[in-house]
């Protein structure tokens, strides 16, 4: 039974990262996934599972399609969350008697849903980012095959 190896140079994957960096501060993020999938790449380049060398099929366009895709979704779940928290909050205003309303309770009332909301918020945001976090693991999975053709995941 062949062993499983790590054949990168340390120094040389904390250049990758570093370059990684830079492609990414330059481009202003937008070529973050390319970065990514070179430094993956690189890291899947250097690994064997039980003697066969792993070989990373995944690219840039492709991650970053599901970035774009991703972002659009949380941009969607985030905007979503607004306008419902200022029906709910705002939306009873236009109807109610403002000269005879009680103010202290209706201020308690706002500040209650505004909490319960932003925890709504944070478990929907937080929901989103696991499921987000999910696929991404996924799509790092299916880019990999091992070069004898054994296991193909794709």
């Amino acid at each position: 039974m062949n062993q499983s190896r790590f054949t990168g140079n340390f120094f040389v994957m904390i250049g990758m990262y570093i370059l990684a960096f830079i492609i990414s501060f330059f481009t202003f993020g937008i070529a973050t996934a390319w970065a990514v999938v070179m430094v993956k790449r690189w890291k899947v380049k250097h690994t064997y599972i039980e003697g066969q060398q792993l070989q990373f099929v995944g690219s840039g366009i492709g991650l970053f399609l599901r970035y774009l895709l991703w972002g659009f979704i949380g941009g969607l779940l985030v905007t979503g969350m607004m306008i419902a928290f200022m029906f709910m909050v705002l939306g009873g205003i236009g109807d109610m008697d403002l000269a005879n309303m009680d103010w202290e309770n209706t201020l308690e009332t706002s500040i209650a849903m505004f909490a319960a909301w932003t925890g709504i918020f944070f478990v929907v945001m937080m929901l989103f980012g696991a499921l987000v976090n999910f696929f991404m693991t996924r799509w790092f999975v299916k880019g990999l095959r091992f070069n004898r053709g054994v296991i193909q995941t794709q």
